[in-house]
This record gives structure tokens, C-alpha cells and sequence, in this order.
């Protein structure tokens, strides 16, 4: 591992890579994918994991949002990215893991074997500047659009690996399948060599069978499933996210006029804590919008603490739905409407109405062999939730809810399916 990662280190100084630079690593789990991560934290580099399975557009959209200087991609994404640098005119080098007949660039393989081991001792790594400098570009989700890149220092990194403790791997075999394009992912590559943990690497793999015979295969005796479960204690009360943690700082404000409100009063959660992105990387506008004068994060979420400090999140303020001046919670009907026995998955989103602002619609997806009809859907929501929550705007059935590249329900695209409904 050491020798790996320092010669493709000193193979990105050949390739005149300074700090600050930024180095696109874009593929799947496999034994070679932590070379470039560590060797450009080696450098100084700043690394910017993406989703391998890239479309054309968003495959653009990263390469203009972040202009790496080196990516490096394997066999599946590398000729999609190859023909834009190409079309774009960009000057940006491409390295493949492993070989790929036909393609013209570098290869992980040839550059690891082009250097030389007496260099390997001498190495030394870049020293930082300062502890705020930025060590990795994580892209956010994309529920509501493109990704943006959060900008995650090194004494972000260092503070979140030292004080969390849920991810202590001492001891542990653990596997686990997110790529680095997800900020748990990448955290955990790193964490696992701190903590000399056994890894298992698996791919993106959607067959449950064959994971659980790496399980067995392999005696892991780690298993995470989810933040929200992962983060639920026995003393937690039902819905609760916990506590605020030891080294972070909590304030609920009302999003209207910005006052602090106490206890069991509901509001925009504000935070502050010593691992927290630097902002949106070439994005001052979103950065300014997320972080205030005063360092702290405006969340975006609405939520509340109660008597005994413990925080509760209601739903995203950029989800809510807007009728007749009363503003409703899709999460809410979208958690009534999970309830029926034949729905498999929901998403509730905001139609534009001319005259009463906005009304709500719901895309449903069934359980396989069950029915359920928009009356039914519809009836469960008027009886259950108050008036103005009806679903005015209908019900519409899915064989499944198309998601973003990191799994989440794409409303971003809901919106505009539900906007072509009552357009045509």
C-alpha cells in the first residue's frame, strides 16, 4: 500500500502537480482505488472522487466544476471522459486503472512501474500551509440539481476522524460497498488504515447473495447500516437524531425573522462544529447562502430539540410546499402514505397552481403484486392529515422513483415529470 501510493505520488511531481491542484479519481471499489487518494494527500493535491457511472452531461458538468489537472478513471468511464476532453479541448491528463486496449493514455499500471525504488525512502510529503487548506472535494448528493463540491479541509478530516468515535475500526473486519464518491466512503478508506483494520473491498455489488458470502467467507464482524440507524441508541427517545455531539454547536432560529427559539419551538437548525466543509468550491454564492458572517451552517433543515436537548428533524425548507400561505411537510404525507401495504417507496413534490400557490402530488411505486389505486392514496391522506395537506394535485404510479447518482429519490426530476402532467 505504501509503495503504491508513494511512487504514483512521485509520479504526479513528475507531471508537475503542485498543492492546491486537483486530482479526479472517478471509479468503483477495487484494490488499487485508494492509490491516487493517498498519493495526492501525500502531495498536497487536493483528490475529487466522482461517480463512476457517469453520464455525458455530468461527466462535463465535474470536469468544468472542478478543471482537475490529472483524473484518473477506470475502464468503464475512462472513453466517455477521454472523448470530452477531446471535443472541449482540455488540458487535462487521464490515467486508467489497469489496461485498456485501444486507449492512448497513461495507465495506473505503467505508472507504477516507471518509478524507481530507491526514490521511495526519500520520499517526503508536502507540508501544509495551514490546517484549513482543502484535502478533498466531496460532491453533494444532487437531489435538487447538479452536485456541488464541499470543500473538506485537512483539520476537518483529522477533528471528524478523532471524535467520532461510532466509526472506531481497532479490532474490526469490516467491509462495507460505498464508493469514495460518497464523503463515508473515502472517510472510511482512510480511517481503516489509521486504525490498522482489515478491509474488505467489494464493489458497488447489488447481489445480497454474494455479499453475504464475503461475510462469511471473510468473518467481518462489522456491520453499519445507514447514519440515522447507526447513530440510534437505546436511551434515544422514537424519531430522534440524539444529541448534539461534544465538539459541535446547535441553535434552532426562527427562518423568518432569525430569532433563536427555545425548546420544543420548531425552526432552521444552525450548526458549528470543528469538522464542517469550508464551503462549495468555486461556488461563493451557495457558500455564502450555507455559512454566515459568524461561521455558522445554515442547515436548510427545519427541526427542533426538546426539554431534554435531544434534536428532531421535520423536513428540508427547499421541500416544502406552499398552499394558500401554509406551508406543508412532504415527509410528513410522504410517512402516512409509506403506511399502506402495498406502497413500495413515495415522493411528494409541488406543482405550480395559479391561484393557490402550489398543490401537492404524489409518485407512487408498489410493492410488486399488491394494488393500490389513487383513490385509495388519496382517501389515506384527507382522512389522516389536516385539509390543506390533501393531495389536490393527484397521484401518479411509478414501476420505481428515478434517484440521483448517490441513491437518493430525484424530486429535481419528479418536478419535472409532475410539471409535464399539468402542462399537457
Amino acid at each position: 500500500m505504501t509503495e503504491k501510493s508513494v511512487k504514483c505520488a512521485l509520479w504526479l511531481r513528475e507531471q508537475a502537480v503542485q498543492p492546491g491542484d486537483i486530482i479526479g479519481i472517478c471509479t468503483h471499489n477495487h484494490l488499487e482505488s485508494y492509490v491516487p487518494l493517498l498519493a495526492a494527500l501525500y502531495v498536497g493535491a487536493i483528490s475529487n472522487p466522482w461517480d463512476n457511472e457517469l453520464s455525458p452531461t455530468t461527466a462535463r458538468f465535474f470536469l468544468s466544476l472542478t478543471r482537475p489537472k490529472i483524473v484518473f478513471a477506470n475502464v468503464n468511464s475512462i472513453e466517455c471522459l477521454a472523448r470530452i476532453v477531446e471535443e472541449d479541448h482540455l488540458d487535462i491528463k487521464l490515467v486508467v486503472f489497469g489496461e485498456l486496449a485501444g486507449f492512448e493514455g497513461a495507465s495506473l499500471t505503467r505508472v507504477l512501474h516507471s518509478q524507481n525504488m530507491a526514490k521511495i525512502d526519500e520520499f517526503e510529503c508536502s507540508k501544509l500551509t495551514t490546517p484549513n487548506q482543502i484535502a478533498t472535494i466531496v460532491c453533494s448528493s444532487g437531489t435538487s440539481g447538479f452536485p456541488k463540491g464541499t470543500e473538506i479541509s485537512h483539520a476537518s478530516m483529522i477533528n471528524y476522524m478523532t471524535h467520532v468515535k461510532i466509526h472506531d475500526l481497532r479490532g474490526h473486519i469490516s467491509m462495507w460497498t460505498p464508493s469514495m464518491r460518497w464523503y463515508c466512503g473515502l472517510f472510511i478508506v482512510i480511517k481503516a488504515i489509521l486504525d490498522c483494520s482489515k478491509r474488505i473491498i467489494v464493489p458497488d455489488y447489488d447481489d445480497d447473495d454474494e455479499l453475504c458470502h464475503f461475510i462469511e467467507k471473510y468473518e467481518a464482524r462489522m456491520t453499519d447500516y445507514g447514519g440515522l440507524c447507526a447513530r440510534q441508541t437505546k436511551y434515544s427517545k422514537p424519531g430522534s437524531c440524539g444529541f448534539v455531539c461534544e465538539t459541535g454547536r446547535l441553535k434552532v432560529v426562527d427562518p423568518n425573522t432569525g430569532r433563536i427559539l427555545e425548546a420544543n419551538k420548531t425552526g432552521e437548525i444552525w450548526a458549528k462544529s470543528s469538522y464542517m466543509m469550508n464551503g462549495y468550491y468555486n461556488n461563493p454564492e451557495a457558500t455564502k447562502n450555507a455559512i454566515d458572517s459568524d461561521g455558522w451552517l445554515h442547515t436548510g433543515d427545519l427541526g427542533y430539540y426538546d426539554d431534554d436537548g435531544e434534536i428532531f428533524l421535520i423536513d428540508r425548507i427547499s421541500e416544502f410546499i406552499n398552499y394558500r400561505a401554509i406551508k406543508i411537510s412532504p415527509a410528513e404525507i410522504e410517512a402516512l402514505i409509506q403506511q399502506h401495504p402495498a406502497v413500495l417507496e413515495v415522493a411528494v413534490v409541488a406543482v405550480s397552481h395559479d391561484i393557490e400557490e402550489e398543490h401537492a402530488m404524489a409518485f407512487v411505486a408498489k410493492i410488486p403484486g399488491k394494488e393500490a389505486t389513487e383513490l385509495d392514496i388519496t382517501d389515506l391522506v384527507e382522512q389522516n392529515m389536516p385539509w390543506y395537506c390533501r393531495l389536490h394535485a393527484g397521484v401518479k404510479f411509478m414501476q420505481r422513483l428515478p434517484r440521483t447518482a448517490t441513491g437518493k429519490i430525484a424530486k429535481k426530476e419528479l418536478k419535472q415529470i409532475a410539471k409535464n402532467y399539468t402542462t399537457n
